[in-house]
C-alpha cells in the first residue's frame, strides 16, 4: 500500500510540473497533465463516434491507453520530437527506465495493468485513436497559441497537421482533420500571413 500512496502523492503529480514545448515562446504554459487530460477526452469522444459509425472499438480500453500514454514524462520530461526521431533506441530505453522507477512500488497487479496500457498505448485501433488524439491535442494547443498572436507555433502546427492527415484513415478522423485545417486557415486569414521565424 505504501508504494501506491507514494505513486499517488508523488510521481503522478509530477506531470503537472512538466511543461510542454519547453524551447518555444508561449502565450501560456501547458503541463503534461493537461495534455494527457485532453488526449483522454478527445480519445473518448472520437472512439465513441467511431463506434456509433460501425467500427468495432473498445472505448474503455482507448480511454485507459490515453490516460497513461505519457506517464514516463513525469521523470523523463517532455523530450522534443526531433530527438525522439533521431535517437529512437536511446529514447525508448530512457522511457522504460523512467516507467520502472515510476511504477516500482505499486502492487504487482496494478503495476502490470498500467504497464500494459502504457506500453501498448499506440497499438491496435484503440492505440491508433490515442496516437491521433495525441497529435490532435498538440495541434489544438498550436491553434490557441496562433489565435493569441503567437506566430512561433505555425511551423509546429503544420507538422501536426501533416501527421494527422496521414493518420486520418477513418471518416471520423478525416472530418476532424479537415475541420482543424479550416480553423487554421481562418486564423491565418484573420491575422494575415504568419511567418516562420524559428524552426
Amino acid at each position: 500500500m505504501k508504494g501506491t500512496v507514494n505513486y499517488i502523492l508523488g510521481h503522478s503529480r509530477r506531470l503537472n510540473f512538466i511543461k510542454r514545448f519547453n524551447t518555444r515562446i508561449k502565450s501560456y504554459e501547458e503541463p503534461v497533465s493537461a495534455h494527457s487530460f485532453y488526449v483522454t477526452m478527445y480519445s473518448f469522444i472520437i472512439a465513441t463516434l467511431m463506434k456509433k459509425n460501425g467500427r468495432v472499438i473498445d472505448v474503455e480500453l482507448t480511454i485507459k491507453k490515453a490516460l497513461f500514454h505519457d506517464l514516463e514524462e513525469s521523470i523523463a520530461g517532455d523530450i522534443l520530437t526531433p530527438f525522439k526521431k533521431q535517437f529512437k533506441k536511446e529514447y525508448h530505453a530512457l522511457c522504460d527506465l523512467a516507467f520502472k522507477q515510476i511504477t516500482g512500488g505499486l502492487d504487482e497487479g496494478i503495476k502490470d495493468e498500467i504497464e500494459g496500457y502504457w506500453s501498448e498505448a499506440k497499438i491496435g485501433l484503440e492505440g491508433h485513436v490515442v496516437d491521433y488524439c495525441d497529435d490532435l491535442a498538440g495541434a489544438v494547443y498550436c491553434i490557441e497559441q496562433l489565435n493569441s498572436g503567437n506566430q512561433y507555433f505555425n511551423d509546429i502546427f503544420d507538422d501536426y497537421l501533416s501527421r494527422l492527415k496521414v493518420k486520418s484513415d477513418d471518416p471520423t478522423l478525416t472530418k476532424m482533420t479537415q475541420e482543424l485545417e479550416l480553423r487554421h486557415k481562418e486564423i491565418l486569414n484573420a491575422k494575415g500571413h504568419i511567418s516562420h521565424p524559428i524552426s
